[in-house]
């Protein structure tokens, strides 16, 4: 968040009259290798509390559709009847990196002890009620400058080309997966490029998993 600067921080004094100061807290997890089990990473994630947002005055729009599941099993069986090589991409820490549409104060965790002073958040913040909604319109309209188009079936499924340059990409929140033709890992690569001039973002990867879908190929079979 710091790097993205999602917020800045300013006197509550400032805050304009009758403006509400956002609740906040610190979200803790602890993840485990899902092989070995062993202690992968503890994390703590700050987020804004967005049951305590006022309707209309902090948000209007929070839509964030996903593919359906019958999507994005036909998008692993169109991988398997076109040979077609899957890619994983991941959008580092997304709502952070789209712009916010209104005007909202976060308070600061008691743990910092600065309590006549809050944050002016700058992105969309995890937590907040829009911040899916945000990102996804983001990302959207920069599919759309990458000359992309929206399948019919599912507005998550997004598609360009034809033949060795056909490319098919479909989002789950700040994840994508990308098919391109075998061998073709130059073509996946220069899309997510396109993609990386807008979002920071991980580097493709061959996936294993996908929305606890687990991946394996047998493609001599």
């Amino acid at each position: 968040k710091m790097k993205n600067k999602a917020f800045e921080i300013v006197r509550k004094a400032d805050v304009p009259a009758g403006k509400k100061i956002v609740k906040s807290k610190f979200a803790y997890k602890i993840k485990f290798d899902p092989i070995t089990n062993e202690l992968n990473e503890r994390r703590a994630r700050f987020v804004a509390c967005g049951y305590s947002q006022a309707p209309g005055d902090d948000f209007n729009e929070t839509t964030c559709g996903t593919m359906r599941g019958t999507s994005v099993r036909a998008l692993f069986l169109t991988a398997c009847m076109d040979d077609m090589d899957i890619y994983l991409g991941d959008v580092i820490k997304a709502f952070t990196q789209a712009e916010l549409d209104k005007d909202i104060y976060v308070e600061i965790p008691p743990q910092f002890n600065m309590p006549d002073q809050c944050f002016k958040a700058l992105k969309s913040l995890e937590g907040l009620k829009q911040s899916g909604h945000l990102f996804q319109r983001e990302a959207y309209s920069q599919l759309r400058k990458m000359g992309f188009k929206v399948s019919e079936i599912d507005p998550n499924i997004w598609y360009r080309g034809e033949g060795d340059e056909r490319i098919i990409m479909g989002l789950w929140v700040d994840d994508a997966i990308i098919l391109t033709k075998r061998g073709r890992r130059d073509l996946a690569d220069k899309c997510w490029s396109e993609f990386r001039k807008r979002f920071n973002c991980e580097d493709l990867k061959v996936p294993s998993k996908f929305v606890g879908l687990e991946i394996s190929r047998d493609r001599p079979r």
